[in-house]
């Protein structure tokens, strides 16, 4: 038996792409959507430096900096920064979930598996990509986000709260990610592991020692591996 009862999702990268979501965005903006990943990665960046140093500043803040500093860049001398950053959370919102996440979902739930997510967006985001991916709202658990927390992940704080919320013992939670950090964090806090490797890139790190109890392509492979749960 694995002692795992419940699921942690995390939702930016692992259940959508944010890079197929923001890329229409930037060319809206006038901005190279080439530019995505730098985007993206600088906002990570300064968030969890920021978050390092003992200061929440929610996903808003950060993506709206970066946003203005790549309008300046471009040649808009006066950005409207907050209708840019309305526009990027809309489509991150309105993301398309990765083929695999509604059946193995689905799967997951019907192995008795809680379906629960912890993500460095919202909340609200977190249910509008898990639902428009066929998994029913009404089975799903808690929605937790960073904002609830006050604490971004990678930061203990954040894994520990949702455990907290959960009302159960770390190793009954099963951290399921596409990011090796995030996925190294939550073990680090007692939680078990799950990577998920999205592309033919990004395998487990090989600076990261221990390794997560699950290393898969698929939510659905993450299903077939893990054993019904008993009553």
């Amino acid at each position: 038996m694995t002692g795992i009862k419940a699921i942690l999702l995390d939702v930016n990268g692992t259940l959508y792409s944010t890079k197929e979501a923001l890329e229409p965005v930037f060319v809206d903006l006038g901005l190279d959507p080439s530019l995505v990943e730098l985007f993206w990665e600088s906002t990570l960046k300064d968030a969890f430096a920021t978050q390092m140093a003992g200061h929440f500043q929610p996903l808003r803040e950060f993506a709206s900096h970066h946003l203005y500093k790549l309008m300046l860049k471009a040649g808009d001398p006066m950005p409207n920064v907050s209708e840019a950053v309305d526009k990027v959370m809309t489509a991150l919102t309105a993301a398309e979930p990765f083929a695999d996440v509604g059946p193995g979902l689905k799967a997951l739930q019907a192995k008795g598996y809680e379906i629960n997510a912890l993500t460095n967006g919202s909340a609200a985001l977190a249910k509008a990509v898990i639902t428009r991916s066929g998994f029913p709202e009404r089975k799903l658990g808690a929605l937790m986000d960073i904002n609830m927390a006050c604490a971004w992940k990678p930061a203990a704080a954040s894994y520990q709260w949702a455990v907290e919320k959960l009302d159960l013992q770390p190793y009954e939670v099963l951290m399921v990610a596409s990011h090796a950090w995030d996925v190294f964090a939550a073990m680090r806090e007692g939680l078990q592991g799950a990577y998920i490797q999205r592309d033919d890139i990004e395998h487990w790190p090989g600076y990261i020692k221990i390794t997560p109890r699950y290393s898969v392509r698929s939510l659905e492979e993450l299903a077939e591996k893990l054993p019904e749960l008993e009553d």
